[in-house]
């Protein structure tokens, strides 16, 4: 895919196998270090993994990494630099126990698992996906909305977010909000804000992001406050039939506010397909509710991974 001037276009395309039932892409990265990213797979029905090595053609070549078992799910994982040499580790939520493990990955191989913690398996907790360390969790049955932060479940902490009620489908995680509350005038302070949720209200179409506001005080030059709260924003409204993917998949300055340099961050963009009729869509976020660009048009059969 190739972007310029805010505009998305598919350049290419070639196939890299064919998948049986039952199989769901867990993450994507390099798994044996050799600058291509690789597809790790899953299978719901058996708990068998594998991965693809994309760089010996796909299917052709797959390797093992065991059964973990059909109770246990992948946890999505957003914003990963796919081609980067240290992929995100997989995590994996067991649906019975509730029990979430971290899989090390070194050269292809599993080579440790580790617990990262437990949520009350009679609570009605869902885990929606991780991102920077953060694990995203909402209960079925409150609608309560949080993250976990912590490497293991000796030093899990809990921050509560928002409630999103059974009308609400979740999308993904990413940086929806088109402000500078990352940064300040003063270029010695700044801050990583975590990434907001994506939603999707199944009634009304409503697409809505929550997301950490940023606030900073600067008294003089040697002395700063920063406050930080959490708010929710309407982004636009989806008709029915279309599913989101996320990514960045417009030009990099999108959702950047102008200036020496550029303030705010990149803002990731949604590719829309369209399950009726098969039509596919770029929503530059960073621009606005009506910042859409056709790409092309695939069939219903088709899913974007």
């Amino acid at each position: 895919m190739q972007s310029e001037n805010s505009a998305s276009t598919i350049i290419g395309y070639n196939s890299q196998g064919v998948v049986g039932p039952g199989w769901n892409v867990v993450n994507y990265g390099d798994y044996n270090s050799n600058g291509i990213t690789d597809i790790l797979w899953a299978n719901e029905n058996s708990g068998q993994v594998v991965w693809w090595d994309l760089a010996d053609g796909g299917q052709n070549t797959v390797h093992s990494l065991g059964n973990i078992g059909p109770e246990w799910k992948a946890i999505p994982s957003y914003g990963n630099n796919a081609s980067t040499y240290s992929p995100t580790p997989p995590l994996w939520y067991n649906t019975s126990t509730c029990q979430v493990v971290r899989w090390e990955i070194s050269n292809g191989e599993v080579v440790s698992t580790t617990e990262v913690g437990r949520a009350d398996p009679n609570a009605g907790w869902e885990a929606l996906g991780s991102s920077s360390g953060k694990i995203y969790w909402r209960n079925q049955q409150t609608g309560e909305t949080g993250y976990w932060s912590g490497s293991s479940s000796a030093n899990q902490s809990w921050t509560r977010l928002e409630n999103r009620g059974s009308d609400w489908k979740f999308l993904g995680l990413g940086d929806f909000a088109n402000d500078d509350s990352s940064t300040s005038s003063y270029p010695q302070y700044s801050t990583n804000r975590v990434n907001g949720t994506l939603w999707q209200n199944m009634k009304t179409g409503e697409v809505s992001t929550g997301y950490d506001i940023v606030t900073f005080t600067v008294y003089s030059w040697f002395y700063t406050t920063v406050s930080q709260s959490y708010a929710t924003r309407t982004l636009g409204y989806a008709a029915p039939g279309w599913e989101a993917t996320i990514g960045q998949f417009t030009s990099q300055p999108s959702g950047q506010i102008l200036g020496n340099p550029p303030r705010g961050s990149v803002t990731d963009s949604i590719i829309w397909h369209n399950q009726q009729t098969g039509e596919i869509l770029v929503w530059d976020v960073g621009n606005g509710p009506g910042a859409f660009h056709t790409l092309n048009t695939v069939s219903s059969e088709w899913n974007i991974l």
